[in-house]
């Protein structure tokens, strides 16, 4: 398999006006970059700070309202300092299960026929033959063949949340176990006899878990089981835990948001319905120094925020029927580091 990238097509760019205001001069300008490229609404990967892979394709064929036929559809990196798309031909009929752009690990899904995958690997750029039989870190995206302890049947369970390698892991206690429990969530840390309890009820905090290296810590979400926004901390390698958002006594939070995401500059949270009783209007919405702002208007999905935390990238929905297929999504990357202060 190649592992060189072919260029495709040059980059089509626009960059939109940076009018992304917010709300009285509280907050920086906002500038935005779009790549004029097809995408699919499919999560975008950072490969590091300037290289970003997306599904997409080079245009379409037929009508929209009868269906368009895809042409060279693919996995793309958008370079954005250089301006240029190219296919990048590691990712030809596989499927991206594990990319992680820190420890430069990818661990892919390939199958020709469709119907029998098998794991492919790459390591610093260079492909790795996988076993039949490894269970891969889902916060490195590292492919082991010994299991750590903790893992079953090479699966884990809700109840215990991998970290980083060097980390640990994390145990949320039995699952099944009744919100009444109140269970410690307690820190395995690597290298350390005694566990640490992090003063959290597990139950209480979803298992889902985001690092961020830009602060080296790992981003906490609370319950989720409704769209209100949760409350949020950070937990620190050393086994600290500080909290960065508490929804308590703000009406706003009690509204209908979607994904969020820790950047340089604050927490971006995401409304994707039409305003009401009970729904800010569609956008990308700033939390920083106890303001919410909207810095963005339209619908986003799939967010992605670069190793440095600067750019937040995602996929933008142009809802107009009368477009055709590839003409209804497009890539942006909002970059949050072009002024004002930052988290760290």
């Amino acid at each position: 398999m190649k592992t060189n990238l072919a260029i495709v097509a040059g980059l089509l760019l626009t960059v939109a006006s940076p009018e992304l205001a917010a709300c009285a001069g509280k907050h920086p300008t906002l500038s935005v970059k779009e790549a004029n490229f097809a995408v699919r609404d499919q999560q975008p990967f950072w490969l590091d700070n300037t290289h970003i892979l997306f599904h997409g394709y080079a245009g379409s064929e037929g009508i929209a309202s009868k269906g368009s036929d895809f042409l060279n559809e693919g996995w793309y990196a958008w370079d954005i300092e250089r301006e240029t798309v190219m296919k990048d031909m590691r990712f030809e009929h596989a499927q991206p299960e594990c990319i992680n752009s820190q420890t430069k690990s990818y661990i892919l899904r390939y199958s020709i026929d469709g119907k029998i995958s098998k794991r492919h690997a790459f390591v610093n750029g260079e492909e790795v033959p996988l076993p039949d039989r490894v269970w891969v870190n889902p916060r490195s995206c590292r492919a082991l063949t010994i299991e750590p302890p903790w893992i079953v049947d090479g699966h884990t369970s809700s109840s215990k949340v991998p970290l980083l390698e060097e980390h640990g892991y994390i145990d949320r206690g039995p699952d099944g176990e009744d919100l009444r429990t109140k269970l410690p969530m307690i820190y395995y840390r690597t290298g350390d006899t005694q566990p640490i309890s992090l003063g959290l009820e597990s139950r209480r905090v979803e298992p889902l878990v985001t690092y961020y290296p830009f602060v080296d810590a790992y981003l906490l979400q609370g319950d989720r089981s409704t769209f209100n926004a949760p409350s949020l901390w950070l937990l620190h390698p050393d086994g600290t835990v500080e909290q960065i958002f508490d929804p308590d006594d703000k009406a706003w939070t009690k509204q209908s948001w979607a994904w969020l995401v820790l950047t340089k500059l604050g927490l971006v949270f995401t409304s994707l319905h039409p305003a009401g009783a009970h729904s800010a209007d569609a956008g990308l919405y700033l939390w920083k120094d106890g303001v919410l702002a909207r810095v963005a208007m339209g619908y986003f999905s799939w967010g992605a925020v670069s190793p440095d935390g600067c750019k937040l990238a995602s996929i933008k929905h142009r809802r107009d029927p009368d477009l055709r297929g590839d003409e209804r999504h497009r890539l942006q990357v909002v970059n949050v580091c072009d002024g004002g202060s930052h988290v760290n």
